[in-house]
Order: structure tokens, then sequence, then C-alpha cells
């Protein structure tokens, strides 16, 4: 599936056709609700603030394994952050060692289970957060 982000969840919602509890109870409509907050949480400030958001995806090569991906990228001025959002049980992918092995970002972290829990992260202000 084509990895994409927009600025304001409401044009996701306007016309799903189900309900909030529908999709609450869907782990994986919801881990993309989630993921999705949060882009577009980054993206409401990054023109302000002068920086870029990216997605990250690796291609396995052994087609019985999934891509390594890791969610968003900031790039503050060539220094970048990485960072995973998770809303459930599933556990670590392999996607965030694996960028930070190879591009040494300056900081790299989980939001959501296992992490920065998602409240936190959106309370929380962009700039102070990536200048850390």
């Amino acid at each position: 599936m084509p990895k994409y982000q927009v600025y304001n969840n409401a044009l996701l919602t306007a016309y799903k056709g189900h309900s909030f509890l529908a999709d609450r109870t869907d782990t994986m409509l919801w881990g993309r609700w989630v993921e999705s907050a949060i882009g577009a949480h980054f993206l409401s400030v990054a023109e302000e603030q002068d920086y870029k958001v990216y997605y990250w995806r690796e291609p396995s090569r052994n087609k019985d394994k999934c891509d390594k991906e890791v969610d968003f990228i900031i790039d503050n001025d060539g220094e970048l952050t990485a960072i995973e959002v998770k809303s459930g049980r599933r556990g670590m992918n392999s996607g965030l060692p694996a960028f930070v092995e190879a591009f040494h970002p300056k900081q790299a972290f989980v939001v959501g289970t296992g992490g920065v829990s998602l409240e936190d992260f959106l309370n929380c202000d962009i700039e102070s957060l990536l200048n850390q």
C-alpha cells in the first residue's frame, strides 16, 4: 500500500462509512489513524519551523519478509530524527534500528506503545523536541 499523509485527518474520516468503535477495534485501521494524526501534527508546523517530513522504506530482498520502514524522518537543517509510531500490541519492527545503523540520525524514538505516549507527544513542542 502506498504511503500518504494528509494535513487534516478530517479529510480521511469524512466519508468513511463506519463508527469510531469499528475503527478503534480494527488494529490495522486504528494504526493508520494514529500514524496519520502524528504525521498531521508534524506537517502542521513543518513549513513554519522550516523542516522537512519524509517516510523511509527499504524493500526486503526476501519476499517472505516485510520491508524495513520508518514512519517519519524529520530533516531539520540536515540533522535527522527518526520516529516510529506504534499504536497497539505489535512490537518494534526492524526499520528503526536499520535506519539508525545506516544513517546515524541525531535521535530516534518510538511514539506510542513502548515509547513516548501519544498524549505526551501530541502535547509537546516539536521545535524543542527536534533541537534536543
